[in-house]
């Protein structure tokens, strides 16, 4: 994953520091397009990706992205600490003012800073650092 924050600025990844092309970066640009429905973007996705949850007994991408994006920071592979909300027509989206200020705090390094917490298992300690490091990056709590 250091890697990965050391190229953050190559281009080879998105704004919220997915792959560009990956399917976590797809799967947040729907979110952030805001005008689908959870069964619709999984139609596109599963056409697009070649990806079918009842084809395997093994999560998707799309079931754990589902899963982990609104967990806090650390929490899982693609969390963000971001809710996915759903208005009235059923499109899921993203707040966009609490999105811009994670992206920011993204490209500033906050994701490079909470990667240095050593932490297995997510302890009430690291709990603690990781949410210091979201005050230090202006990042509010859900």
């Amino acid at each position: 994953m250091a890697d990965e924050t050391a190229q953050h600025g190559s281009g080879e990844f998105d704004s919220w520091h997915f792959r560009r092309g990956s399917k976590q970066s797809y799967l947040v640009e729907a979110l952030e397009q805001g005008n689908k429905s959870k069964d619709t973007i999984l139609s596109e996705y599963s056409h697009r990706f070649s990806e079918s949850r009842r084809d395997s007994e093994v999560k998707s991408t799309f079931d754990v992205f589902f899963t982990d994006f609104p967990k806090l920071f650390r929490s899982g592979s693609a969390s963000r600490s971001m809710r996915i909300l759903v208005n009235e027509h059923g499109h899921c989206y993203l707040d966009t003012e609490r999105a811009a200020v994670v992206k920011a705090a993204i490209a500033k390094g906050f994701l490079k800073e909470i990667n240095a917490i050593p932490i297995g298992k997510i302890s009430e300690t690291d709990r603690i650092a990781i949410e210091s490091a979201m005050e230090k990056f202006r990042i509010p709590r859900k």
